[in-house]
């Protein structure tokens, strides 16, 4: 069961009390796991398995409700943000269109206690920068893939304009800070509430990365990329008895002599990300 499906009022699945009446529902029928598709952004088609990062939660899966009892959402903003279609649909095109306004609203309210636990957030999740980052320059541009930026310097991460870019960005980054920061605390409520009921979450991880994310944009020397930034090669599988042509991906696959030069620290990273998130990894 994917959160994106809980039923609820928001068009899509939360990290509210639809997540723990599910797991009241796993516990009554004495379920151990929970399984659950991968947590990170979704792509221009809805997937999370093409996501903006590895590492970073899909800020739709936050709740309203809890924003409204943290003080940060008024209770007529979160009447207006509920959905006049089924409780049972995910309403992807009409999130997209309605929840950046309602976030921005409560990002607005964040006083100096709040920030300081967003700071301490940020200090011991060393990824959330370059996703910010990343996240905001392809909201300016409207441009999701780094290497289709039209600045070079950025696509190459020159720090001279880096530096530019933070400044000029800097209100749009800290909105996607505190998005990652609610994304976070409540996603941990949840898998608290579970693991007291005696249910374990299983974690999804897709094994590729998308070559539109702030991880091979950071990290391009770890990826199988020509001069250009583009893949020289993608992931995909052959014929199988799902599609007589086999299935193109797309994603860059990995370098991995130079992964194994730095003792392969991105993917024990996001290892240890997914372990402080799940019970358990499946890798696919």
């Amino acid at each position: 069961m994917h959160i994106a499906s809980l039923p609820g009022p928001y068009g899509i699945g939360t990290l509210g009390q639809s997540a723990k009446d599910f797991v009241d529902f796993l516990d009554h029928c004495g379920c151990a796991y929970w399984q659950i598709l991968p947590l990170g952004p979704i792509d221009g088609f809805n997937s999370p398995y093409q996501s903006l990062s590895a590492f970073a939660g899909n800020p739709y899966f936050i709740d309203p409700d809890a924003l409204h009892t943290a003080g940060l959402l008024t209770e007529q903003e979160i009447a207006d943000a509920r959905y006049d279609g089924s409780p049972w649909a995910t309403a992807y095109n009409w999130i997209k269109d309605t929840r950046p306004a309602l976030f921005h609203k409560a990002f607005s309210r964040v006083d100096t206690a709040l920030q300081q636990k967003i700071d301490a957030f940020t200090a011991n999740q060393p990824w959330l920068e370059d996703y910010a980052l990343y996240t905001a320059i392809a909201k300016d541009f409207g441009i999701a893939c780094w290497a289709d930026w039209p600045n070079k310097t950025l696509r190459k991460r020159d720090p001279k304009t880096l530096d530019t870019i933070k400044e000029k960005l800097a209100d749009a980054i800290a909105y996607e800070i505190f998005l990652q920061y609610l994304f976070f605390t409540q996603w941990q409520d949840i898998k608290s509430y579970a693991n007291q009921k005696g249910i374990a979450i299983i974690g999804d991880m897709p094994i590729y990365v998308a070559l539109g994310s702030a991880d091979v944009w950071a990290h391009p020397e770890l990826f199988d990329l020509d001069q250009n930034g583009r893949p020289r090669r993608v992931a995909g599988v052959p014929p199988d008895y799902f599609s007589e042509t086999g299935q193109l991906w797309g994603n860059p696959l990995y370098d991995w002599p130079a992964m194994k030069k730095n003792r392969y620290r991105w993917w024990l990273d996001r290892l240890g990300m997914a372990l402080t998130l799940f019970d358990t990894v499946r890798i696919d």
